[in-house]
């Protein structure tokens, strides 16, 4: 598989939960049965133990014990210096089994950039509550973006339980010096003293697409 350049953004929005790692767990795609939202021809099933899901056709997940994820994580820091003080945090995640999937837009890849989505599920310790979560969550990519006018806060009601929807913009470097704007979305909750984090990115291009893309698909999400 060629190497492509995936944005993880809002993974230092997840705050890392001391104790022990856990096994690493594939999530999986299949083909879609079909239904009258989700046409088998337009969307296929992600599966895993935590949760489960809808994704566009055409979208491969990353197998996250390859050597194609230290790639990525180094491309992001070295295209936006601000992320080399969370790369600790998004290596932690994923060698403790918290972060759960990774997964992107093939047909995107061509771009330098490819849209993407990847799924964090973080124990705690203690009881959480939706509030602080959607709370800590805001306030940590407001700092990261420098403004919290840069945010787009809202919470929507979804099948798999009340989320907070945060969109946000931020500038991506190129290996040539130019810039391009990256669109992000996250979608965040409590269960079960778990912390919930759903996101999703895309290049100003095809942020549009990817903005009902993503709205569509977390009405398909299931927690397990």
């Amino acid at each position: 598989m060629c190497k492509v350049r995936i944005l993880l953004a809002l993974l230092a929005l997840v705050m890392v939960i001391g104790g022990c790692g856990q096994k690493e767990e594939k999530a999986t795609l299949s083909a879609s049965a079909g239904s009258a939202d989700f046409p088998a021809a337009e969307w296929q099933d992600v599966s895993h133990s935590t949760f489960s899901m809808k994704l566009p056709t055409g979208w491969k997940i990353l197998d996250l014990t390859s050597e194609e994820f230290d790639s990525m994580v180094k491309s992001m820091v070295d295209s936006n210096p601000n992320f080399k003080s969370v790369e600790p945090t998004i290596r932690q995640l994923k060698t403790q089994g918290q972060m759960k999937m990774m997964a992107f837009d093939v047909s995107t890849a061509h771009t330098g950039f490819t849209d993407n989505v990847n799924v964090i599920i973080s124990p705690s310790p203690t009881p959480i509550k939706f509030d602080e979560i959607a709370k800590r969550n805001r306030d940590t990519m407001a700092a990261m973006l420098g403004t919290d006018a840069a945010l787009d806060y809202s919470e929507v009601n979804l099948p798999a339980g009340k989320f907070a929807r945060i969109k946000y913009s931020m500038p991506m470097n190129t290996p040539s010096g130019g810039q391009f704007m990256v669109q992000g979305m996250a979608f965040v909750t409590a269960k079960d003293n778990n912390e919930v984090v759903f996101t999703f990115s895309a290049t100003d291009t095809s942020a549009n697409a990817m903005e009902k893309a993503a709205d569509k698909a977390m009405t398909s999400v299931k927690l397990k």
